[in-house]
């Protein structure tokens, strides 16, 4: 487990490098990991049996940030104002429905103001949906103050949310 998160905290190291090319962040927003843990687990409430994903632990990592498990290879991440999702890329061939559902539900709790059809729309602009190699492919996009960041390469697949 520690060699999983070792390598997911190096790829969040690269996420940040790489899709957050201004230097300057207006963070404006600050997340409680509670009220977003709390969040996560009513929309897998909701998903009931449609998802395998479940809250397998909760705690702060060593570095402040709040590492929520989902799975073996899904966790989500919380400092300051950002969420990041981060997948082994072994998902993408043992669990591509729940990697697909933790896509959407990472844009949901970031923008609690969007449909489930917008939240869609947002993971589909992402590129996320299809035939992109998500283990060879960078996009960034913003909607409604919150700029996400995708970055997929051979050693994790990162979608970081942060509110502005």
């Amino acid at each position: 487990m520690k060699k999983v998160l070792s390598i997911l905290f190096t790829a969040m190291l690269i996420l940040f490098a790489n899709g957050c090319s201004s230097s300057e962040m207006d963070s404006k927003a600050k997340i409680d990991p509670k009220e977003i843990e709390g969040r996560i687990a009513e929309a897998l409430k909701q998903m009931g049996d449609k998802t395998n994903l479940k809250i397998l632990s909760s705690n702060k990592t060593e570095d402040g940030k709040h590492a929520i498990a989902l799975s073996n290879n899904i966790h989500i991440f919380i400092e300051d104002n950002k969420i990041t999702l981060a997948a082994m890329p072994d998902a993408i061939f043992t669990e591509r429905d729940d990697l697909d559902f933790a896509f959407v539900l990472l844009v949901g709790i970031a923008d609690e103001s969007l449909s489930y059809g917008e939240r869609h729309k947002i993971v589909s602009e992402l590129g996320l949906k299809g035939k992109n190699n998500l283990m060879d492919y960078t996009k960034v996009i913003n909607h409604n103050n919150v700029g996400y960041t995708y970055v997929g390469n051979k050693d994790a697949l990162l979608l970081e949310a942060e509110i502005k």
